[in-house]
């Protein structure tokens, strides 16, 4: 069973996401057949992750709330702040800001003393990302640098661009024109010497994008929108040229 999982791994880094579920459902199989609960409920989280990049959502939620049941169950704290960070990210697909909010909280508060955390500081950056488009402003820059900390001591160069793009994208909606203008510039560089894997870009970019389409409330931030969707336009076109796009 962990071998076929193990197979559903590398078809899902390779992008092959119907393949990946494929093994992983073969693979939850014979974990049950075998009495392996905790294994099981790891499986089924790597299914609803693939259920969620196929845009499957109800099913996602559905096989991650199976999971986090049976990681509470066993008592594996790590796998239920991973489960409960893969919940919020179901949560923004669906646009549901504040339950996703929630379930980032909770991921961060199970995962904190462990020794997953790079997943406490991804399940931060995505706290900023849910409190921004909540409209809390501080409350998703206080997100953002606990991430960012975490993460520039134990997460990849790929995994502080990115949550420095996330960063970006919530500063660059700010009323202050001074925070805009430094937003575009760290935008720009960022973006220029981006680096990012095709497993950590795909749903990065989907709620990145997601800030850059809403509507601006004035003119002002209007003209500031149109560079900043430039940019992104950009540094997409970096990802697709270099096959680093998924």
């Amino acid at each position: 069973g962990v071998a076929l999982g193990n197979l559903g791994g590398r078809l899902y880094e390779r992008g092959a996401l119907s393949d990946a579920l494929h093994h992983y459902q073969r693979s939850l199989d014979v974990l049950k057949q075998v009495g392996d609960r905790r294994s099981a409920g790891v499986m089924l989280a790597h299914i609803g992750q693939v259920e969620q990049e196929l845009g499957r959502y109800e099913a996602a939620r559905s096989k991650l709330v199976e999971a986090l049941g049976i990681q509470r169950e066993v008592g594996d704290r790590a796998w239920e702040g991973i489960v409960l960070g893969m919940l919020g990210n179901v949560d923004l697909e669906q646009d549901q800001p504040d339950l996703a909010a929630e379930h980032f909280r909770q991921s961060v508060l199970t995962l904190t003393g462990s020794s997953y955390r790079r997943n406490a500081g991804l399940s931060l950056a995505s706290l900023g990302m849910a409190e921004s488009l909540s409209g809390r402003p501080d409350a998703s820059r206080r997100a953002f640098e606990r991430a960012t900390e975490i993460l520039c001591e134990v997460g990849s160069a790929s995994d502080r661009e990115a949550c420095e793009l996330l960063q970006l994208g919530s500063e660059l909606g700010a009323r202050d024109g001074q925070t805009r203008e430094r937003a575009e510039r760290r935008y720009a560089s960022v973006a220029s010497r981006a680096g990012v894997l095709p497993d950590e870009v795909r749903f990065w970019l989907r709620i990145l994008r997601r800030l850059l389409d809403r509507e601006p409330v004035d003119a002002v931030e209007a003209a500031v929108w149109d560079r900043v969707r430039q940019a992104a336009q950009d540094f997409r076109k970096f990802l697709d040229a270099t096959g680093l796009s998924g």
